[in-house]
């Protein structure tokens, strides 16, 4: 989907619709399973436990999230001990919902929404960058290894089902993977519909629906990938009597074919799907970026202004970084302003270099500047900070790109915790000001 670049909407609903959806599903595979093994099923029965097994799964998560953002403001300091409550998180919120019957998954996604929202402002940059490269690299790894597992699996599988005709399987497959298109295509389109419209009626609200184009689009998209296999290779092997578990090997044969069908097939059919539908590139993203980072801009010139900062006995930085920051947050402008023009050439305000200090006064002189530096853009960094989750908390900018603008800001701010920060020269401010200006 992302190198579409279609509406940023768009991709937001399938990847909230992926994580929800998966995660509700898995609830229902779960009782369906339990009927399976033990032969006896209850609707009503499986109702309510749906719904208690669900609703349990959600508090049980959230109540440890809020127990980890504890912990993590302890572990703060210590970027190994903050790794690895990250990596145990997950782990935690699963086994006590399993623990006490209710949804391991709805705990472990209720987790995981409530902490992307409250632990990054917690952890300073320096850990923010390492537990995102961490979990970068665990996704990759755990996504690999279901279509190892697969690969390993299908030969089995494939000698399974030799009393069976291949056309058969192959037609059962054609037959389940026309099925769950259609079945999505008829569902999404009306349900969005009337839902949507239900929800105006009730809040009083004049929000316009989607566009026909945007929600055909959605319907069509409905890929099947990773996981569905982990679904169909989870099937236990047998049933509470003994017996084989009913029609898993072609479970697990019909679940492949249906992926690979999907990708393979359906999945370059979005592109030029999107093209008919007249879904352009999100055109708004260059523009949100610079909004966001306008923003930041002005947040750090507003922190120049206050008392503490204003007063600094070395008002040659102070006036040095808010001429740099006029310059930023006017290249800004002009990007938010002309998204797709081309961009503006950066202010040549970073090739001045440091000196050696004639004397031991001057040397002492300059390392309180530098010292000042720090204090006085450590603030700004904090203040830009705030501005952009602010954005991202209303709703004004997408977490992706508040997560590229955090990381720029979190590069600064660990070089300016370095013995040796890259920053502009102290005792040369002021001539740097002077060049600034010509």
């Amino acid at each position: 989907m992302r190198p579409l670049r279609i509406p940023r909407a768009i991709v937001s609903i399938l990847e909230g619709e992926g994580l929800i959806n998966d995660a509700t599903a898995l609830v229902t595979y779960r009782l369906a399973v339990v009927a399976a093994v033990t032969g006896a099923f209850s609707p009503s029965q499986a109702a309510v436990q749906f719904l208690v097994g669900g609703a349990g799964g959600i508090v049980i998560g959230l109540l440890i999230a809020v127990i980890v953002a504890r912990v993590h403001r302890v572990t703060r300091t210590v970027p190994v001990v903050s790794n690895t409550v990250s990596l145990l998180t997950p782990f935690a919120s699963y086994l006590l919902a399993d623990l006490v019957g209710a949804s391991g998954i709805l705990s472990v996604v209720a987790t995981g929404m409530y902490a992307a929202r409250t632990v990054p402002k917690v952890l300073g940059p320096a850990i923010r960058l390492q537990i995102f490269g961490t979990w970068t690299v665990v996704t990759f790894m755990l996504e690999s290894l279901v279509f190892i597992l697969v690969g390993l699996e299908l030969p089995y599988v494939a000698r399974a089902l030799n009393r069976f005709p291949l056309s058969m399987l192959l037609r059962e497959a054609a037959l389940v993977t026309l099925c769950v298109v259609l079945v999505r295509l008829v569902w999404v389109m009306p349900s969005t519909y009337i839902f949507r419209g239900l929800g105006r009626w009730f809040r009083g609200s004049k929000e316009p629906l989607p566009p026909w184009r945007w929600v055909l689009f959605i319907a069509w998209a409905g890929l099947r990938g990773a996981d569905s296999l982990v679904l169909a290779l989870s099937l236990p092997l047998l049933t509470a009597s003994g017996a084989r578990f009913p029609a898993r090997d072609q479970i697990i044969f019909i679940s492949f074919c249906v992926i690979f069908i999907t990708l393979v097939v359906q999945g370059p059919t979005l592109a030029p799907f999107a093209r008919w539908l007249g879904i352009g590139a999100d055109e708004d993203e260059g523009a949100e970026d610079a909004h966001a980072r306008l923003a930041a801009a002005e947040a750090g010139l507003k922190t120049l202004e206050e008392p503490a900062i204003a007063s600094s006995p070395y008002p040659e930085v102070v006036r040095y970084l808010k001429q740099r920051h006029r310059q930023r947050a006017r290249r800004w402008a002009a990007r938010e302003a002309e998204p797709h023009e081309a961009e503006p050439e950066d202010v040549a305000h970073d090739h001045d270099h440091f000196t050696i200090a004639p004397s031991h006064e001057a040397a002492a002189i300059d390392e309180r500047r530098s010292v000042e530096y720090r204090r006085v853009r450590s603030a700004m960094l904090r203040a830009e900070q705030e501005a952009i989750l602010d954005l991202r908390d209303r709703g004004v900018i997408a977490d992706d790109v508040m997560r590229s603008i955090q990381r720029d800001l979190d590069l600064e701010t660990m070089l300016l915790e370095t013995s040796e920060p890259v920053i502009e020269t102290a005792s040369e401010v002021p001539a740097a000001i002077d060049a600034a200006s010509r």
